[in-house]
């Protein structure tokens, strides 16, 4: 039992009640935590959970809490009661004036704002008690999470490599989010908006963001010679690698350094490439790169999305300039930029690693807002 003690305390907002959890709970808690989409990101959870699951953590875990030195309550619906989810405090460093909290929603309310809204309230209540710093650790590829963080306030800080224990024992990565006592009141201002409607398109060709769909063609694409020869990668990377780096893609939305989306046809949905617009070089510069599957290759396709995304940098980004690096050889590239208009600026020579294990000359694109009609 730990020495120092939260107050047991109901928190009310405009929609939520939190309170104390209880065994009347289990049949939800079991509910909840007995869904797929539950346990990806509580990989340790019992499968399949039971009632009898659910009071267990109930009694031996949730209602010792404040004897523990932690806190936690049930999210419930202010006018029904409805079980919606559970928040806590798992990590207590009182000396420090700091706190993790942790949380899940119930499958049944997600989407509808309430786990920001609770989190705003269990933060407000942990700076009066008085804490200073709230953190959350969160699995990359958790973007829900990472979006509720967002919504109340959180401020994205950095990874810690191998920080949480995933479901084979192996050990991953979690994006560290804190909020100060200090810190400006409201949402956590986004540098890269969404896609408007989730995607673009003009009708023949879709651009969406990438994400777990696309694993076996990112798979594939990394396996092709002459796209692996564009990147700057030396080794080819695993399928394990892909299916990270799809689930994660939006991470890096979130955080504005980088869009990468997928190139569809708009008729079918069928995958046929990628592409990614990175905030990285400077306020208001965007790098863009590209690929196409080879049998997706002479249909317009590529042009069409660079000139999508392009727009949607200007105009939704704030870009003001959008530029691109094609390497000597990669006259299909290259044509892609003249048909689009943009300005050859020059040659960069040996910027990027060769296949050969040289060094590969580099032809410098570019469009600026005011060329582009922005």
């Amino acid at each position: 039992m730990s020495e120092f003690r939260f107050p047991q305390e109901e928190l009310v907002t405009e929609r939520l009640r939190l309170r104390a959890v209880g065994v009347d709970d289990a049949e939800d808690v079991a509910a909840a935590c007995g869904a797929a989409s539950t346990r990806e990101f509580l990989p340790f959870l019992p499968n399949p959970y039971t009632v009898a699951d659910a009071l267990d953590w109930i009694t031996n875990q949730a209602m010792r809490a404040y004897d523990e030195g932690g806190a936690q309550w049930a999210l419930t619906d202010r006018e029904t009661g409805r079980f919606l989810g559970v928040i806590g405090l798992p990590i207590v460093h009182k000396g420090r004036g700091a706190a993790e909290i942790g949380y899940w929603t119930a499958p049944w309310e997600r989407g509808r704002g309430h786990m920001s809204e609770a989190l705003i309230a269990v933060t407000e209540w942990l700076f009066k008690q008085p804490f200073h710093r709230a953190t959350l650790a969160i699995d990359p590829a958790n973007i829900a999470s990472q979006r509720v963080a967002l919504a109340a306030g959180y401020r994205r800080e950095g990874v810690q490599r191998g920080e949480i224990v995933l479901a084979d024992g192996s050990f991953g990565d979690s994006i560290v989010f804190s909020r100060l006592s200090t810190d400006p009141a409201g949402r956590t201002p986004r540098a890269l908006p969404d896609l408007p409607g989730g995607h673009l398109t003009d009708g023949v060709v879709l651009v969406r963001p990438i994400d777990e769909r696309d694993i076996e063609a990112t798979w594939a694409a990394w396996n092709t010679p002459d796209i692996m020869r564009a990147t700057v990668s030396t080794r080819v990377p695993t399928r394990d690698e892909a299916a990270k780096y799809t689930r994660a893609a939006y991470a890096e939305w979130l955080a504005g350094t980088a869009a990468r989306m997928a190139i569809c046809d708009a008729g079918s949905g069928e995958h046929v490439g990628s592409i990614g617009v990175y905030f990285k070089s400077g306020p208001g510069t965007a790098m863009l790169g590209i690929h196409l599957d080879s049998a997706a290759r002479g249909k317009g396709y590529a042009t069409r999305a660079t000139k999508l995304v392009t727009e949607w940098a200007f105009t939704e980004a704030k870009a003001e300039r959008v530029e691109a690096g094609t390497a000597t050889w990669n006259a299909g590239s290259q044509a892609i930029m003249e048909r689009l208009g943009w300005t050859r600026e020059g040659v960069m020579r040996a910027l990027i690693p060769a296949a050969d294990g040289g060094r590969d000359d580099v032809v410098m694109w570019a469009v600026v807002r005011e060329a582009a009609g922005g």
